[in-house]
């Protein structure tokens, strides 16, 4: 045995002796960090290093140095999470909920949950009483809004959080005699085991939308164990880290249940079979419950499913999926109301609405109604979505609206001869597919919409500045979730002003839509 083992075996020994429960010095800190992982900055916890959290007055003690997962092994764990979360919640605007059941220091926790932007609604159980109070201590001096509870996870007692949300499960159950050298990490040898753990989860959460589960491992885990659990559960991603030496890794199994789940099964009808179908009243409704929770939440044009079916309004199934529902109109709309309330009411003019990625034109209807504009336009390349579309604005009467079927970029022409004569000012609806634009704990990336939102200002501003007597407004659509380094690559390509931003909170986080409305600054300067 090299002096390097003697080091390492005399230093854990130590502290999970009689250091176990004892606060670990600034000192003593940095030379475990130094002797365990070759580095005395490396280890990390809330993403501070050993100055750091004792600067923050984070208390550390001796088993806790052993036992925990540091920033390094929790990384490439919460990186796959989004990963598989932004992949499975892509259209279907489900809350995340995370918890972990063996909670521990909480740097699991703390990275999985921020990474996936929901720390608030995240919480962990830990059975000694010393360890739920120190870390729950520590996460709120890190900033971090989840909750630690005493006690085991046979006791949570959370039923609500996780009604019909996506339930992010980690799973690091204490190895006990799990851990065979030769082997690795075994699965089912853990205390309690792996399978056991999965198991008892999945009747907790059981009015979940879905669950996904996170379980921990490492660079070394037996092929076999895991093998043995995905004859049960689907296999999402599995890696491990590299930054450690070997045996230091964290890794990860991530697994669902087999079948598949409800919102997915849903979404794969309605943008696969059903896509071009007409969709019943009883089928939208059902659509509500799934995506948002609440049949009642599924609103468009200000009716429910049954009354849209009176007044002879049909969907198709990818308009299901893709429109944005009355809940998620109302904060656009109100925005750009206030707005026009403050504008000088001698430089209005004709008031003018033009959505270029019409889908439903739901938006369009509220914001052309909140205005009371003149003249309203909509654009859809889909021609099933169009035709049905057009077809609902003339049953609910919206006279004030052109509908085109076509790209704008092909018809902008048509477009521009509906444009009133005189002094006007044209609000334009910015809202192309988002694609693979959405990132948990990143948000909306506003240049990776298909086709990218500045490409789209670009265009709509080269064919719109030269329209007589026009002040153009783009209303660009957003998240409650936003990457706004992207808001801000938008802002400084073009020649735009910022004048409002907002968004609603009606609906779970990640579902609710927003507003970013600018002005394009290079015509209206020469008007006004």
């Amino acid at each position: 045995m090299s002096s390097d083992d003697d080091e390492s075996n005399r230093l854990r020994e130590s502290l999970l002796g009689p250091k176990s429960d004892e606060s670990l010095s600034l000192k003593e800190l940095t030379e475990a960090s130094r002797i365990l992982f070759g580095k005395e900055d490396r280890f990390q916890l809330y993403g501070l290093d050993p100055a750091a959290l004792h600067a923050a007055g984070c208390n550390v003690v001796g088993r806790t140095a052993i036992e925990c997962k540091i920033d390094a092994q929790c990384r490439p764990v919460a990186q796959a999470v989004a990963a598989v979360v932004a992949d499975l919640n892509s259209t279907t605007y489900q809350r995340v909920v995370v918890c972990d059941p063996f909670v521990g220091s909480g740097n699991m926790l703390y990275n999985v949950a921020n990474t996936l932007n929901v720390a608030s609604l995240s919480f962990g159980f830990e059975l000694t009483p010393a360890v739920a109070n120190r870390t729950l201590e520590n996460l709120q001096k890190v900033g971090f809004e989840g909750d630690v509870k005493q006690g085991s996870f046979d006791t949570s007692g959370y039923t609500s959080p996780h009604t019909g949300a996506t339930v992010v499960v980690i799973v690091d159950p204490p190895w006990g005699d799990g851990f065979e050298f030769g082997r690795g990490l075994v699965l089912d040898k853990t205390s309690p085991t792996v399978p056991a753990v999965l198991e008892h989860a999945s009747g907790v959460f059981a009015q979940a939308a879905r669950v996904i589960y996170v379980v921990c491992t490492t660079d070394q885990t037996d092929e076999d164990s895991v093998q043995r659990l995905l004859k049960d559960y689907q296999l999402l991603a599995r890696g491990a880290g590299t930054e450690l030496p070997e045996g230091y890794n964290g890794g990860y199994v991530i697994v669902t249940k087999k079948e598949l789940d409800e919102a997915n099964e849903l979404r794969q009808s309605l943008l696969g079979p059903k896509k071009n179908v007409v969709i019943s009243a009883e089928e939208i409704r059902n659509a509500g419950r799934v995506f948002f929770g609440d049949e009642d939440k599924y609103k468009l044009y200000g009716r429910n499913p049954d009354e849209l079916k009176a007044a002879g309004c049909v969907l198709v199934g990818r308009t299901v999926i893709e429109a944005q529902i009355d809940a998620q109109c109302a904060p656009v709309s109100k925005g750009v109301k206030e707005f026009l309330q403050k504008m000088d009411p001698s430089q209005v003019g004709s008031i003018v609405v033009l959505d270029i990625f019409a889908g439903s034109a739901n938006l369009l209807f509220h914001v052309a109604k909140a205005l009371e504009a003149t003249t309203a336009i909509g654009v859809e390349l889909d021609p099933y979505v169009a035709k049905s579309t057009k077809d609902n604005i003339g049953h609910l009467g919206f006279s004030s609206c052109n509908f085109i079927e076509g790209s704008f970029m092909e018809k902008s022409e048509p477009v521009l001869s509906l444009l009133p004569d005189g002094k006007k000012t044209l609000f334009v609806i910015v809202a192309p597919p988002w694609a693979d634009a959405f990132e948990f704990g990143t948000g909306l990336v506003l240049d990776r919409t298909e086709p990218s939102t500045p490409d789209v200002l670009e265009y709509a501003s080269s064919t719109l500045a030269g329209v007589a007597d026009t002040r153009v407004l783009f209303v660009i659509l957003i998240s409650d979730l936003m990457d706004n380094e992207s808001v801000e690559r938008v802002l400084r390509k073009g020649p735009y002003k910022q004048l409002g931003r907002g968004h609603g909170s009606e609906l779970p986080v990640g579902a609710n839509a927003g507003y970013i409305l600018c002005e394009l600054i290079k015509q209206s300067s020469l008007l006004y």
